[in-house]
Formats: C-alpha cells, structure tokens, sequence
C-alpha cells in the first residue's frame, strides 16, 4: 500500500512540474509592432529620406521620428502607421544645411508611445555625405 501511494505522489509532482512549462509554451505570443531603421539617405544639403520596417507580427500606429544632429539641433518628423511586415519612406527636413562633420542620430519612437517587442534597433548614427556640405 505505501508503494502505491509514493507512486500517485511521484506521479503528481512529476505533473506539477511539467505543467507550468507545458503552459507557457502553449500560450501564444501577443502581437506587438517592432520598428527598425532600415536605411538612412541624405538626398540633399537639408533632407534624408529614412526607410522604417515594421518587423514585428502586429500593426503599428503613428509616432515620430527625432533626428539629433552634431553640431546642429534635433528636431522630429511624423512616420505614419506601419502594418505588420511593411515599410515607409519618411521624408526629414533640417531647418538646416548639413556642415562638414556632421553626425546625424536618428531614433524612431522615441518617446516610446508605441508598445513594441523590441526597442533594440530603433537607432542608428550616419554621417553627413560630403558632396551635400
């Protein structure tokens, strides 16, 4: 008789165990836009082109894009929603021309109004092309 009931207590804590693992990797993942800076393209002296990709399983909804230049200033642009798997072009126009040694972060979301999965990629640093000083 006690070795039955080792047995059902071996049984149930066995189960106690796997359940809770069992369970989480059941639970399907929430879905959550996560935006990542493509590209950056400066196509004149005051203007950039940035290509943002919504590489998370959920749509985004509108934000900014803030774009801090050294020497310089920042100053924002609007990025429109972006579906899950899409991109937008977002036009960036400075309130000034580029110099020598310009050093341009740009930073998407940056306020974090949109709850994504991931803020890892949402900056990246270019430096200005010469041909537009």
């Amino acid at each position: 008789m006690q070795t039955h009931h080792r047995s059902v207590l071996t049984l149930l804590a066995a189960v106690a165990l796997i359940c809770p693992v069992v369970a989480h990797a059941k639970t399907p993942k929430s879905q959550a836009p996560d935006l990542v800076i493509e590209k950056t393209t400066q196509t004149s002296s005051n203007f950039w082109l940035v290509k943002v990709k919504n590489t998370g399983n959920g749509d985004s909804t509108a934000t900014t894009l803030k774009m801090v230049a050294t020497p310089g200033g920042s100053y924002s642009c609007p990025v429109s929603a972006i579906k899950a798997g899409g991109t937008a072009d977002v036009p960036c126009r400075m309130p000034f021309k580029a110099r020598e040694g310009m050093r341009c972060e740009f930073i998407v979301n940056p306020e974090k109004t949109v709850a994504e999965r991931s803020f890892a990629n949402n900056r990246t640093v270019s430096a200005t092309n010469p041909k537009f000083n």
